[in-house]
């Protein structure tokens, strides 16, 4: 249990300066939507190397082990982290100062709304996993397959964002009516 402190306090201190001075300099320099694709592809690699981190590592070698795993979660914490940033600047980016309010709104709602229903979808497709019937099955349908879900709707944002027009990179300009 203090092992898995150290690891998520290790992330959390890596976490900080890259969200208060990388991201801002990535943003900066490729714009949102190809910062939001290289991390998030980067998070959907991370996630379905996840459950293989054991078969990368020797025996015996905790030190490669945890190195690994601190690595991966790193990543995988700064691709959530960038994910939600990107997506606050797309949402902000995509309507006008007067309707900001409400999108945000209808975004705070749908975001709790996929926080009630997530754990229960991949909390019973981990559970399913494990069970003896498809333990049996082998790959793709044991431990794994979650975290090939997750890295599949992974990839699926990625081509989702692709499609967004380049102008959600730059805040929405509203043209002041001249009145005669």
């Amino acid at each position: 249990l203090n092992q898995i402190g150290i690891s998520l306090s290790v992330v959390g201190a890596i976490l900080l300066p890259f969200s208060l001075f990388l991201f801002p300099l990535l943003e900066k320099c490729f714009g949102s939507i190809v910062t939001f694709q290289i991390l998030i592809f980067l998070q959907m690699f991370c996630i379905v190397l996840l459950p293989n981190l054991h078969f990368l590592v020797p025996l015996n070698q905790p030190v490669v082990l945890w190195t690994l795993l601190c690595l991966l979660m790193c990543l995988i914490r700064i691709g959530i982290s960038i994910g939600f940033a990107a997506t606050a600047l797309f949402i902000n980016n995509s309507v006008t100062f007067d309707k900001l309010g409400s999108v945000n709104g209808l975004a705070m709602t749908m975001t709790s709304a996929f926080r009630i229903v997530s754990p229960i979808f991949a909390g019973s497709v981990y559970s399913a996993s494990l069970s003896k019937t498809t333990r049996s099955l082998g790959f793709p349908v044991n431990y794994h397959m979650i975290f090939i879900i997750f890295g599949f709707i992974l990839f699926i944002v990625v081509i989702m964002t692709s499609l967004l027009p380049k102008s959600i990179n730059n805040q929405k300009v509203v043209e002041e009516e001249t009145h005669l």
